[in-house]
């Protein structure tokens, strides 16, 4: 490829980028334009000689700008919630949800469960995942972290959780029922400033976060 030529189509793929960015796509959409207008201009972009850096260089573009997608928001309310003996953990934050309208939220827990289950990792690296599970009907402490965005008019929690009961440890994604055993305390802080919801992908075999 001559020098001309060379600094020609990186014109045309920067500008391209711009216009990506400015439009405003959706981080699927960004995905799948992008390797198409490569392939038109007769350009692989996995190749030595167009790394991510040299494009993100000359527009001073981080590359997980290709990648990512964000939006900037503050918190909101701050709920101090108490979960009692026997009351379900995923489904209590759910219905603090519904009560107070908490359509977005990020929480911290910490206490222990009787009993419940987990996904800890899938059985082989393909998406959508085939999920291992783990359940347990004796008490174990437990400290998660988690988010709270709705799926249509329903809450959905995400809570990701280390499990432990003297040596034997754990951690995963909290799902199904989850018994309180004596007390959970969790801080609920309310995310605003910014609409988002769970869209469910087919292929992907999970509803990820969605900015409207």
């Amino acid at each position: 490829m001559g020098a001309i030529s060379f600094c020609a189509k990186y014109r045309k793929i920067c500008t391209f980028i711009i216009f990506l960015e400015t439009m405003h796509f959706s981080v699927e959409c960004r995905r799948s334009l992008f390797p198409v207008f490569l392939k038109k201009m007769g350009v692989c972009f996995f190749h030595s000689f167009l790394p991510f850096s040299v494009i993100n260089t000359f527009l001073n573009i981080k590359t997980n700008s290709f990648f990512m997608d964000y939006r900037v928001g503050q918190i909101g309310r701050v709920f101090t919630v108490r979960m009692d003996h026997g009351e379900d953990l995923l489904e209590s934050l759910k219905t603090l949800a519904l009560k107070e309208n908490i359509q977005a939220a990020t929480f911290l827990l910490l206490g222990a469960v009787e009993s419940g289950h987990m996904v800890i990792g899938p059985k082989r690296n393909e998406r959508p995942p085939d999920k291992m599970w783990m359940s347990f009907d004796n008490a174990h402490e437990i400290v998660g972290v988690g988010n709270l965005f709705r799926e249509g008019d329903e809450p959905v929690i995400h809570l990701h959780a280390g499990l432990g009961r003297a040596e034997d440890g754990r951690i995963g994604c909290v799902r199904k029922e989850n018994k309180v055993f004596m007390v959970i305390e969790a801080f609920v802080f309310e995310l605003t400033g910014f609409v988002a919801e769970r869209v469910w992908n087919e292929a992907e075999g999970f509803a990820p976060i969605t900015f409207k």
